[in-house]
């Protein structure tokens, strides 16, 4: 269900459901993520997004994903360790002005929860 809010920006429009990210747990080796990249596409799934922390002995891939439903099953049947969380995805039409009048909006809703 789409929902609009006024703000002192603007009009704000409520687009529905989160996003899901995965955290997934890799070796820090190299390849360790083409493989599981390979491992996606090989079902069709796409990586939309993605950040990676490194460390010595691990990484940690945070990925949005194509289809998170299809990737999830992957994951569980393969034994890939991964947590899952919901992001909230805004598109600016310009960083610098925009950007101050996302996070003043966000910080106002954010008042209501």
């Amino acid at each position: 269900m789409d929902q609009e809010y006024e703000s002192a920006g603007g009009l704000v429009a409520d687009n529905g459901t989160p996003v899901r990210q995965f955290s997934v747990m890799l070796p820090n080796r190299v390849g360790a993520l083409a493989s599981l990249v390979k491992l996606l596409r090989s079902s069709a799934i796409e990586v939309i997004g993605l950040s990676v922390q490194d460390s010595r002995d691990a990484t940690i891939a945070r990925l949005v994903l194509s289809d998170p439903d299809l990737a999830e099953a992957i994951f569980c049947e393969k034994g890939i360790p991964h947590t899952t969380c919901e992001l909230v995805v805004i598109a600016l039409k310009e960083a610098g002005p925009d950007l101050l009048k996302c996070l003043d909006i966000l910080d106002d809703r954010g008042d209501e929860c």
